[in-house]
């Protein structure tokens, strides 16, 4: 139904398009109202989506400046490096290529861990909330 429902957007026009955009209005709350939902009874005061979506914009700024670091770094690490010469200053920057390895695979751990934490955290407050409900 969403797609669509997106693809039913994408067709309208863009001139249509901007005489429906208002001041502060997200994309979001377009594609919301386009698709027939009542976006005033979902977000009541607009001022505070607007002041969000600000927040929204930065913490996703930092978040793909951290991952375009991270990412030469590694590319420049595991790609380049090998073909510098031993004693090069740039193989100070760097730890020894073994790392390459075990540094993405402990991550991955620790990821797999954190997220099956968080479903068995969230799937036992499910089932005390049931238990509560049944005991009512």
């Amino acid at each position: 139904v969403l797609f669509s429902c997106l693809a039913k957007t994408q067709k309208k026009s863009l001139d249509r398009q901007k005489d429906r955009q208002r001041e502060g209005e997200t994309n979001t709350l377009l594609l919301l109202e386009r698709c027939g939902l009542n976006t005033h009874s979902i977000f009541s005061n607009r001022a505070l989506i607007a002041m969000a979506s600000g927040v929204d914009r930065a913490f996703g700024l930092t978040l793909i400046f951290l991952a375009t670091t991270i990412f030469s770094y590694y590319t420049l690490w595991v790609l380049v490096l090998p073909f510098v010469a031993k004693g090069h200053v740039l193989h100070s920057f760097f730890l020894p290529s073994i790392y390459a390895i075990i540094l993405p695979i402990a991550a991955g751990v620790v990821l797999v861990l954190a997220l099956g934490l968080f479903i068995g955290k969230v799937m036992m407050q499910q089932r005390a909330k049931a238990r509560q409900k049944k005991e009512k």
